[in-house]
């Protein structure tokens, strides 16, 4: 990271209004080791960049698209 381009971190209440998700969500994710974090101190704090670069990773495509997907597949 070069000079200047450092951006605001987010708290685990920033996360949590971020993602629509309870407070106590955020910090399972943290204790499970599942989402990206810094820990400062006692301070747990997030990258919008990373939070969002894991939620794209934790995306799920619609079950009746893929069915519909795979019964295409078998008709070609």
């Amino acid at each position: 990271m070069v000079k200047g381009e450092l951006k605001k971190l987010l708290t685990v209440k920033d996360v949590a209004k971020l993602l629509s998700v309870a407070q106590s969500t955020v910090y399972s994710w943290v204790v499970s080791g599942d989402i990206p974090y810094y820990k400062l101190g006692k301070a747990i704090r997030f990258k919008e960049e990373d939070v969002l670069q894991w939620l794209e990773l934790h995306r799920r495509e619609n079950m009746k698209a893929k069915q519909l997907a795979r019964l295409m597949r078998k008709r070609l």
